[in-house]
């Protein structure tokens, strides 16, 4: 690394009381939450999903759970019958416990 590459310690010093001062700023100005236009999110309750967006995903999902009986009725010679049982919204505690014990899960 030459000599141009390289900054001095009153540089990096002077970066870093610039860097934290902006943090701080920002950290302790509420006018700049409203200004970035973000939400806080509920981890506990998540609701990402609008009840028009989980209708288009059940249609979604019969689509691919119809293409799937066909596909693997004509592979296997026997009729096959998929069905989506229910699309929501659920947090992941509130998913892991619905789960049987044991189970395997696979990724198709």
């Amino acid at each position: 690394m030459s000599d141009s590459d390289t900054l001095s310690q009153s540089e990096i010093d002077s970066l870093l009381a610039t860097l934290s001062s902006g943090l701080e700023d920002e950290a302790f100005d509420d006018s700049a939450k409203d200004k970035k236009g973000y939400k806080l999110y509920n981890f506990r309750r998540p609701d990402k999903f609008s009840k028009d967006h989980l209708r288009a995903l059940q249609t979604i999902h019969d689509g691919f759970s119809r293409q799937l009986s066909l596909v693997l009725t004509s592979y296997l010679r026997m009729q096959v019958d998929v069905d989506v049982v229910s699309v929501d919204q659920l947090t992941y505690d509130e998913f892991v416990r619905s789960m049987p014990n044991p189970i395997t899960v696979s990724i198709i």
